[in-house]
């Protein structure tokens, strides 16, 4: 008699976190936006409130593979190092940390 053996698959999700420094206090609450932008069939992901709670975190599949954006209009965002790696599949939580400046302008009279 041949036996049936019935597996259940379970998705593996893998984190991306990280902190932003250098927003200002009281925290105005402009937008940051943190991407995960896939590559090879990946989709994408964001934490789109970044900018106010001062950090992010988003969910990818095992084996991710993609590159990392901030996006904001208020704030010139840098990635600070270690350098998230977007050439290798990931198979771990990964950390990337930015820091934040905000954007402002002098006016001058005449």
């Amino acid at each position: 008699m041949d036996e049936v053996q019935n597996y259940k698959a379970i998705l593996v999700t893998l984190n991306i976190t990280g902190t932003i420094t250098g927003l200002p206090s009281p925290n105005p609450g402009y937008p940051i936006t943190i991407k995960a932008i896939g590559t090879g069939g990946y989709g994408t992901y964001s934490d789109t409130n970044a900018g106010t709670a001062g950090s992010y975190s988003m969910g990818v599949p095992y084996g991710w593979t993609g590159s990392l954006a901030a996006i904001s209009a208020q704030y010139i965002v840098t990635a600070l190092p270690p350098l998230f790696n977007n050439n290798v599949p990931m198979t771990s939580d990964q950390v990337q940390n930015y820091k934040a400046q905000l954007i402002t302008f002098t006016i001058a009279a005449r």
